[in-house]
């Protein structure tokens, strides 16, 4: 049973990256991405990553409150690990394919 478990989060992850791919290679081709672009994206990857150090230890004290008491060390893990893999990928999926989600930023339409 746990090998057939194994196979199958496997085939799940392989069928998330590859219509990743297919839907940015897609919205590459519509777009024209500028240099502009990539600079956001970076200064958005090293704010979420220092937003989310920040948050770990902020709360560091109050783990240490409770049965969860953290170290320095895996406080550190816990901020560097974050949400990475297939899961990040489908919540980012979802937002970019929300018919309701405006496309200049917009958010929800009002109804």
């Amino acid at each position: 049973m746990h090998e057939f478990w194994g196979v199958l989060v496997w085939s799940a992850n392989n069928l998330i990256f590859a219509l990743l791919g297919v839907i940015i290679v897609h919205q590459i081709k519509d777009n024209n991405i500028v240099l502009k672009d990539l600079m956001w994206a970076g200064i958005l990857y090293l704010a979420i990553n220092i937003i989310r150090f920040i948050v770990v230890f902020i709360h560091l004290p109050i783990f240490r409150c409770f049965k969860y008491s953290l170290t320095v060390n895996e406080g550190i893990l816990t901020a560097f690990g974050g949400l990475r893999g297939a899961v990040g990928v489908v919540l980012a999926l979802s937002i970019s394919t929300d018919p309701n989600i405006q496309e200049v930023g917009g958010g929800y339409p009002a109804k």
